[in-house]
């Protein structure tokens, strides 16, 4: 059979392919059979990736500024705290001082109060052998100073004058004299001072033997008692006293005011110290005398006849209970300190 153009056509393309992949496989493997050929293209061993110039002029601003920025922020937050602090410490100063300055005009007044009686009765105003007029003298002073709240005169006779004032604004008439039997009676008051219906009577009472009178006898000079309790009612209280001598230096008795500690606490209740701040007063032994908080310097025994003295290191008030532990630690005895002193918890 001839064949035909087309056949001859394909069976010259089908006589050259294999010819033509023979070769491309032959060239294939002799240039994979090079020494050093890689499939994947790799550069020179000699040359060195360089950085980028971009990246040399852009990392080293970067870092400057985030020096830059953490520096400033640290030193503003140092500055910042230091400033905080020195803030703080002027306006712990600042309280403190006005706490010790109102206390002082506090205190003071009880002392007045004493001077002026015991001018007085050297002026022979005041009879200190008439006690129903000593009686009405106190009733009326004591009205004119808001802070005072119990005026008395004790006598080296035994005689004891007393007016105290009470929490609804009354006031009471304490005596005891030859006319009481030297008991304790306690009187309300009329309207002129005068004593009025007996509301309540003691056993014997003999005021040369209380705190408040072996005082002021002891030191010759005007001074404070010893915190004390009340013979009459649960009070601790703490008296300003100043001892009364005749012209010819003989001890007469001994006049005094007293502050209860009841009266401290509402005192301190009343000054601003900061709306978390508070105040207390601690004597050097470490019983708590007052502070501007509810809590009361005092407790009560467990058959309820004997009034007992708060540690200031068990109030119940953990601010107090704190700084107190914290002073005893950092200061030693309280006792020890002499000079004031101030100190950042």
């Amino acid at each position: 059979m001839t064949p035909t153009p087309s056949q001859s056509i394909q069976d010259a393309t089908h006589a050259y392919t294999p010819a033509f992949e023979g070769t491309q496989v032959e060239q294939r493997r002799a240039v994979s059979s090079e020494p050093g050929y890689s499939p994947q293209a790799s550069p020179p061993s000699g040359r060195k990736r360089r950085i980028p110039l971009r990246l040399l002029l852009i990392v080293p601003f970067v870092l400057q500024i985030f020096g830059t920025v953490g520096l400033v922020g640290y030193l503003s937050y140092r500055n910042g705290q230091q400033a905080v602090d020195s803030l703080a410490g002027q306006l712990g100063s600042e309280v403190s001082d006005r706490i010790e300055q109102n206390l002082l005009d506090f205190v003071e007044t009880p002392h007045l109060v004493n001077q002026i009686n015991a001018d007085t009765i050297r002026t022979g105003l005041l009879n200190l052998q008439d006690p129903a007029a000593i009686g009405r003298y106190f009733w009326q002073q004591i009205q004119l100073f808001d802070s005072i709240g119990y005026i008395q005169f004790g006598s080296e006779q035994r005689e004891f004058v007393g007016v105290e004032r009470l929490a609804d604004g009354s006031f009471q008439l304490d005596l005891s004299n030859e006319s009481t039997g030297f008991n304790y009676r306690t009187y309300a008051t009329d309207a002129q001072g005068n004593a009025a219906n007996l509301l309540d009577e003691s056993g014997s009472y003999d005021p040369r033997v209380r705190p408040w009178y072996t005082a002021p006898v002891e030191a010759d000079e005007p001074t404070w008692s010893e915190i004390y309790s009340y013979v009459a009612s649960p009070k601790l209280a703490i008296t300003a006293v100043q001892p009364y001598y005749s012209a010819e230096g003989e001890l007469v008795g001994v006049l005094g005011n007293n502050l209860t500690l009841s009266q401290l606490n509402l005192f301190l209740q009343d000054i601003e110290v900061g709306k978390s701040g508070l105040a207390f007063i601690v004597e050097r032994s470490g019983d708590l005398v007052a502070s501007s908080t509810e809590e009361q310097p005092f407790r009560m025994s467990s058959e309820e006849e004997e009034i007992l003295r708060l540690p200031a290191v068990e109030s119940e008030v953990p601010l107090i209970s704190a700084t107190a532990s914290y002073l005893n630690e950092s200061l030693g005895e309280m006792a020890t300190v002499e000079t004031a002193t101030q100190r950042t918890i």
